[in-house]
């Protein structure tokens, strides 16, 4: 009894391994049919199940027609209802469709009352539509949701998902979400992923149909609470702005056939979130206010008006500086400062964001952000002006921070090396400081000191010193000097550690556009 209770458990997970998966179903022979299998029985199919799984799909198909000729008269008739749909699955996935498609329809003649038949309606109209048959395909799934038997099974759940997305493509809004709308009213644990999907999917079109509404019933659902209607609003309007504004499929199907006025889908999803920006701010402002959260109101709009309307941000800017400005607290006021600058730089309002940089109270914080203005500006002069008032402070921290931002700033955008790396120097963080350094020394044209830095980063920092061995046989290669190009790569794959290090692969590349073998005995080859 413990043997034959282990065979069973052996199969099940055999069965589990070759399964497909939809939503939270799998394809697998039931428990209560493994059960009633003899131990012939359930070594056949598990050998099916095993070549299917290792990729041996045609294989597997023989194996369960095998089961059906050699168990024919001693195996339970689900075993044969199961093991006919599982030879048409595998022929399935051996690339033999149309053969499939015919053993399908054999499983559904002879065993109409199995659950194998189900199986078999929904995957040969998976098949079908594969092959483009899509009218055929919409057929298998509608006799399988209409069949009473099968009504609730978790693969009716699948078919109805599949039958309102073809009502959306065709523009029946209606009735897709009538087969949305039924899945719903299943019980969800049967196939949670498939209902999960009707759910959202049955929200999002109610939410693309009428945003205002979804806002009232937000907004009078959590009048009593409002911090829990501001993180509600927020996550809904966040999600549905998301999927609309990055075109994925549901939005995208739904305007194809729901354009409107607009020239295209694009333009047609524009003018929605157009329509979902006003209906935010007419519907959530009370809600948002009574929760103390004008401000995130206040910015939602803002960003909302920015992407869409752009014609309009001007007037926005003004909006929201001005009450950025009316903020009585000072720390308060400063940190809004601080976000609406970040947000004026990712527009590239280089001169508007400057004009809020006097509100912000701590000395330090107002340099960093007057020199992320700077850098988003590419204004080195700006940064270094900035940046000079907290190179002088005390805390070393906070001056060689700046230093090196400073230095950064010389190096990349004011091209004065020299100045660059006396700043380095003055602020040391090694080794990334001496990167840089020997970055600026290459850019200034004293080769031999750049090499010679990186030979300093080799001898002190194992960790990065692969990568700058690399980089000392490109910059040779660069400047032409084969010879020790070669031998710069060479050292790293004779290395004990190097050898190990990512930079090793990149050595075999080099070596091997040179033409020069890089397997043992060969390491030393001179071509």
């Amino acid at each position: 009894m413990k043997t034959k209770f282990l065979a069973i458990g052996v199969f099940a997970c055999a069965a589990a391994m070759a399964a497909e998966r939809i939503g939270d179903w799998y394809v697998n022979v039931p428990a209560e049919v493994l059960k009633k299998m003899s131990m012939s029985e359930r070594t056949c199919a598990e050998r099916a199940l095993k070549q299917l799984d290792g990729g041996s799909a045609r294989a597997a198909a023989n194996e369960w027609k095998r089961f059906n000729t050699e168990f024919i008269t001693t195996a339970p008739e689900e075993a044969l209802a199961w093991a006919s749909f599982f030879q048409a699955y595998s022929l399935n996935k051996a690339k033999d469709s149309f053969k499939a498609i015919e053993l399908y329809s054999e499983t559904i003649e002879l065993y109409p009352d199995s659950k194998a038949s189900c199986a078999s309606l929904f995957f040969r109209g998976a098949a079908q539509g594969a092959n483009g048959q899509v009218q055929k395909a919409m057929a298998d799934y509608r006799e399988l949701v209409d069949n009473e038997q099968f009504a609730s099974h978790p693969l009716a759940y699948a078919a109805h998902n599949r039958l309102a997305w073809n009502q959306l493509q065709a523009g029946k809004l209606k009735e897709a979400m009538q087969e949305w709308q039924v899945v719903t009213e299943l019980k969800r644990d049967a196939n949670r992923a498939e209902w999960d999907s009707a759910k959202r999917n049955l929200s999002t079109i109610e939410s693309l149909s009428d945003p205002a509404a979804k806002l009232t019933d937000l907004a009078t659902r959590f009048a009593d609470n409002p911090k829990k209607g501001v993180e509600e609003i927020r996550n809904w309007r966040n999600s549905l702005w998301w999927t609309v504004w990055h075109d994925e499929k549901l939005p995208h199907t739904y305007f194809k056939s729901h354009k409107g006025k607009a020239k295209d889908v694009r333009g047609a999803e524009i003018v929605y979130l157009v329509k979902l920006t006003k209906a935010f701010e007419t519907q959530a402002e009370a809600v948002y206010k009574a929760a103390g959260s004008e401000w995130e109101f206040l910015m939602t709009q803002f960003d909302a008006t920015v992407a869409l309307v752009p014609k309009s941000a001007d007037k926005m800017i003004n909006k929201v500086g001005g009450e950025v400005r009316k903020v009585a607290d000072k720390q308060l006021q400063s940190d809004r400062a601080v976000a609406f600058i970040r947000k004026l730089r990712e527009m590239k309002r280089i001169t508007e964001a400057k004009l809020f940089l006097d509100l912000i109270q701590d000395p330090v914080k107002r340099a960093w952000t007057g020199a992320e203005i700077g850098w988003t500006a590419r204004d080195g002069n700006y940064i270094v002006e900035c940046l000079k008032p907290i190179e002088a402070m005390p805390d070393p921290s906070v001056a060689d921070s700046a230093k090196r931002n400073h230095a950064k700033c010389c190096q990349e955008l004011l091209k004065d090396y020299d100045g660059a790396i006396k700043l380095y120097e003055e602020a040391p963080q090694p080794p990334a400081t001496l990167w840089s350094v020997a970055d600026c020394h290459r850019a200034a044209g004293r080769k031999p000191k750049a090499q010679a830095v990186l030979d300093e980063i080799c001898s002190m920092f194992p960790n990065d010193a692969p990568n700058a061995m690399l980089r000392k046989g490109d910059w040779y290669r660069d400047d032409g000097d084969k010879k020790n190009a070669i031998g710069c790569y060479r050292r790293i794959l004779a290395h004990a550690e190097w050898k190990k290090a990512g930079a090793a692969s990149q050595a075999h590349q080099r070596l091997e556009a040179f033409g020069i073998g890089t397997g043992g005995a060969v390491l030393n080859d001179v071509h």
